[in-house]
């Protein structure tokens, strides 16, 4: 039970999450000012248990992604704004639900990937306690 508390503050775990930080922000070019570095510190601090720590990490994540779509928009909404068609309010929610959905895989997506490390890191550590390597 106390290898579960002590994995998650390990420099090696916080490292990979480090990298999905600092993937979202290339992918989404930094619209946050401040560096993964910093994030990554700044949620760690506020985390008291592994499952709060990966919240904040998926809540900054998603807000980068979120405010990237949003530069986004807002270029492309300037670019287009003679040529659009229909009714904007309906465009507008279409691509809400759109945004919303992708939200929601992206969370379910991590979510996964996080399991399925938390698996083999179950794994390695049973077959440390055994003795055997498979």
């Amino acid at each position: 039970m106390a290898d579960q508390h002590v994995d998650w503050k390990s420099s090696a775990f916080r490292q990979k999450i480090l990298a999905e930080i600092e993937d979202a922000f290339h992918k989404s070019g930094n619209p946050t000012g401040r560096s993964a570095i910093e994030m990554e510190q700044h949620v760690f601090g506020k985390a008291n248990t592994k499952e709060e720590y990966l919240g904040y990490v998926a809540k900054v994540i998603i807000k980068v992604k979120e405010l990237r779509l949003k530069m986004q928009n807002a270029q492309h909404g300037q670019a287009n704004v003679a040529m659009r068609v229909g009714t904007p309010g309906l465009q507008q929610q279409q691509l809400t639900q759109q945004q919303l959905q992708q939200q929601q895989q992206q969370i379910q997506m991590f979510k996964q990937q996080q399991m399925q490390q938390q698996a083999v890191n179950i794994d390695d550590t049973t077959e440390d306690l055994v003795g055997l390597k498979i």
